[in-house]
């Protein structure tokens, strides 16, 4: 009965968890605007309409893959206006004729997701798990720069907001876990120091970004050589390309060319994770754990799978839990998004083993393997 007691508790509190990190999703936040006009009430009212929209397009861009974007078309500002829960300025400047603010926007969930299904364009609407980010600058002269503070593609990272649908982990350098692993290592693709230093920073999924500047003299392109360990999008490994643009300081193109890489990581987990719309379906899943506290830990990380609706226990064992896990989309869609998320899975008749990586919820007792 206690444990029972305190898996019900622990439900109530994972679903509050799930409830806010949905509702951020719908957040849009510092929208800038500048605006003038005859009066300051002139300014200011011009202002909020274009800040309304601009966030509306921000949100969507967040919550849309870029190839279905551009098939939601210009929704009217009365209909943006009706999505809109809130808003609150969080920096403001008024003249006699110009009115400059920093805004953030909420956003109602149900009638965003109205607009975008009427207009047939699908939103993943689910927060990725946390992704360490490994930026190696390889200057090209033998030199390459990781977790040093002169690195300026580790800076760039760092100054990247957290309010996407990947948040991302970058290691300062004065942590301790940076000492886990080196440039060359992770070039190389060392996957013990990755797994190590994941491990450390509770992450599942390395991106090691090599960052390497092209072209003579001026060097004004940056390749990036993207790889993700361990990956389960449909390409591991990726080259983009950046150019400097037009009076762009070399810390603004580092910048850029971060934000370019975190856009493309979003638009893979948009792309691997779009939840069609339709019934609901019970998988009757084992779930692997060693103790409570290794369930407890578990729970909310299923509950996050991007079709999943919620997770019934209805047994306890020794070294594992059965549930039924209420879910949208087909079996095979759900055992993908388990082996994205970090678990194993073992068919057993109409019943699968669940199993969390090691270190991603899993105990084993002594002497068991």
């Amino acid at each position: 009965m206690l444990v029972v007691g305190v898996c019900v508790a622990s439900a109530t509190t994972s679903t509050g968890v799930a409830a806010e990190e949905a509702r951020k999703v719908f957040e849009v936040h510092r929208v800038k605007v500048d605006v003038t006009a005859a009066t300051a009430a002139a300014a200011k009212d011009l202002a909020l309409a274009e800040a309304e929209v601009r966030a509306f397009e921000a949100l969507i861009d967040r919550l849309a893959p870029t190839r279905q974007r551009a098939s939601l078309g210009k929704v009217p500002p009365a209909q943006i206006q009706a999505a809109t829960r809130s808003f609150w300025v969080t920096e403001e400047k008024v003249s006699p004729v110009r009115y400059l603010a920093t805004l953030n926007y909420a956003f109602r969930a149900d009638r965003v997701r109205a607009i975008a299904r009427e207009r047939g364009v699908p939103l993943i609407t689910q927060i990725s798990p946390r992704v360490l980010v490994v930026p190696v600058f390889d200057a090209g002269d033998g030199q390459r720069l990781l977790w040093e503070e002169d690195n300026p593609w580790r800076r760039a990272w760092a100054s990247l907001t957290a309010d996407g649908l990947v948040p991302i982990v970058v290691p300062s350098p004065d942590s301790s876990d940076v000492r886990l692993l080196d440039a060359n290592q992770a070039v190389a693709g060392e996957g013990a120091q990755l797994t190590a230093l994941a491990g450390r920073l509770g992450v599942f999924e390395a991106l090691v970004a090599v960052a390497s500047p092209k072209g003579a003299p001026a060097a004004d392109t940056l390749e990036i050589r993207v790889t993700r360990k361990p990956s389960f999008a449909a390409q591991p490994e990726a080259t983009l390309t950046v150019r400097r643009e037009a009076g762009e300081s070399d810390d603004d193109r580092f910048t850029r060319a971060a934000l370019v890489t975190l856009n493309a990581l979003e638009d893979d987990w948009k792309v691997a994770n779009l939840v069609q719309e339709g019934g609901s379906t019970i998988a009757a899943v084992d779930v692997a754990v060693g103790d409570l506290a290794a369930w407890l830990a578990v729970r909310p990380r299923l509950e996050r799978l991007p079709t999943v609706e919620r997770v019934d226990p209805l047994l306890f064992a020794r070294d594992r839990v059965r549930v039924n896990i209420y879910h949208t989309g087909t079996a095979a869609e759900l055992s993908a998004r388990l082996e994205r998320a970090g678990f194993s899975i073992v068919s057993s008749g109409s019943v699968w083993l669940v199993r969390p990586m090691q270190g991603q919820g899993q105990r084993t007792a002594p002497g068991r393997s």
